[in-house]
């Protein structure tokens, strides 16, 4: 997988597309094909080492979705977005923050 990361703290020049094993599941975690992801200000703070506790190297991020394609709920009708990497894809998320996804939205279908 591509993943953004940093291996110091700094502005976000430190940040670079990086090569790294595909991550896999494992007891309590699923792995999402990630469809959106956001940078947060939690983010820039990690980046900049105002975050204690930040281990290096990290792929910073906590706010995505996409589709689980790995674990105990695989399947194109479930989707994940909670604390994970998002600036990478295939991304690791816990299974608890897996749901069924939506209907899709139409005229027929509107939110409701």
């Amino acid at each position: 997988m591509r993943a953004l990361r940093f291996d110091r703290f700094g502005d976000p020049h430190v940040l670079s597309l990086t090569e790294c094993p595909d991550p896999t599941a494992q007891h309590g975690n699923a792995v999402i094909a990630v469809k959106a992801a956001s940078v947060n200000a939690s983010d820039v703070k990690n980046v900049a080492g105002r975050m204690e506790g930040t281990l290096l190297p990290r792929i910073p991020g906590r706010d995505f979705s996409g589709v689980v394609i790995d674990g105990p709920l695989t399947g194109p009708g479930l989707r994940c977005g909670e604390p994970g990497a998002t600036s990478a894809s295939p991304a690791m998320a816990h299974t608890p923050s897996c749901s069924p996804s939506p209907p899709p939205r139409s005229p027929a279908n509107p939110p409701g």
